[in-house]
């Protein structure tokens, strides 16, 4: 149904939305190039820093084999807290899923 509305003209998306959907696949291939190290890791090559700068909220790209140290140090840290994120939010999922289904059954 889709691609007939498309086709015939009929749903044509907001320059906002098509912006937004290009940005996130260029975030997506960004964040999903990898390269291996020296050692022998295979390990990601751009890394991503969120930053304010002039009222816009602007996701700043680097090549983790030239970037500097603070690009790479704020990076860092903004990744570890997601992932602190993503783990309180999967205990409370997991607990509300436990208390209240009234199955015997628990993750």
């Amino acid at each position: 149904m889709a691609e007939w509305a498309i086709q015939q003209k009929q749903w044509m998306p907001q320059r906002a939305s098509l912006v937004h959907l290009c940005a996130d696949q260029l975030a997506r291939a960004m964040s999903e190039e990898y390269i291996t190290d020296a050692q022998g890791r295979r390990v990601r090559a751009k890394h991503v820093v969120r930053t304010q700068q002039g009222g816009k909220q602007l996701y700043l790209w680097d090549d983790i084999r030239t970037a500097d140290h603070a690009h790479m140090e704020v990076a860092f840290q903004q990744r570890r807290n997601q992932i602190v994120a993503d783990c309180l939010q999967l205990k409370n999922d997991v607990d509300s899923y436990n208390e209240n289904r009234t199955v015997t059954a628990r993750l």
